[in-house]
């Protein structure tokens, strides 16, 4: 049998979500992007069996039930795939209008990250960077797919993110990927919008991986 290599991009989640097809082989951007749109589908109804996130590692004995309290880091983007381009490929082909709107909604997307991440999880303290001398959430944004919105169609916005749980060494002693879609409507017509939506989601999914692993 074959053995399944991962594409550039795709994650352990993708790989385990995907159907492959013998015999056929396809090519050229659209196609890799249409995959990845099939591997979404199939993790999306995976994810609806059980918790809304994959896990990558998870140390055991299990490190983080004495911890009280993180410190939550910025929410990186480096190297993160927007469709099927990167992001500085995606930005060239965009207004000025729009790549303001990009810049906005990714302060936003790392502000509300941390703010529903400590709202969804009261019981735990967290602190901002060089604050605590504490474990550490590093959340890193993989994969945006931007969405669009019009009077006549639209698409949502959808983001993956790999979140690892570092200890005061530096060491990452957990690592899940979780993803999130904020609809494109009439009510949420930019992308900026889209992204503090989706953050949301994605700081309560972090919320409740840490609660299942601080209070086991």
């Amino acid at each position: 049998m074959a053995a399944h290599v991962l594409a550039k991009g795709q994650t352990n989640a993708d790989k385990r979500a995907s159907v492959r097809v013998e015999g056929l082989k396809f090519g050229g951007k659209a196609m890799k992007y249409a995959a990845r749109m099939i591997a979404l589908c199939s993790w999306l109804v995976c994810a609806a069996c059980g918790p809304p996130w994959v896990v990558v590692t998870a140390t055991d004995p299990n490190p983080l039930p004495a911890e009280r309290e993180f410190v939550v880091d910025e929410v990186r983007y480096e190297k993160v795939l927007v469709g099927d381009a990167s992001e500085s490929g995606w930005l060239r082909k965009q207004d000025e209008k729009q790549r303001a709107a990009w810049d906005t909604g990714k302060r936003r997307l790392s502000q509300r990250y941390a703010e529903s991440l400590a709202s969804h999880l009261p019981e735990v303290k967290f602190a901002k960077p060089n604050e605590a001398d504490a474990f550490v959430v590093r959340s890193r944004v993989t994969f945006i797919e931007p969405g669009f919105y019009t009077v006549t169609a639209a698409r949502p916005t959808q983001v993956n993110m790999t979140v690892e749980i570092a200890n005061r060494a530096g060491r990452a002693v957990d690592v899940i990927e979780i993803r999130a879609t904020a609809p494109a409507t009439m009510s949420a017509p930019t992308i900026a919008e889209r992204l503090a939506s989706a953050a949301e989601t994605l700081g309560e999914r972090t919320a409740e991986y840490l609660r299942s692993r601080v209070f086991p």
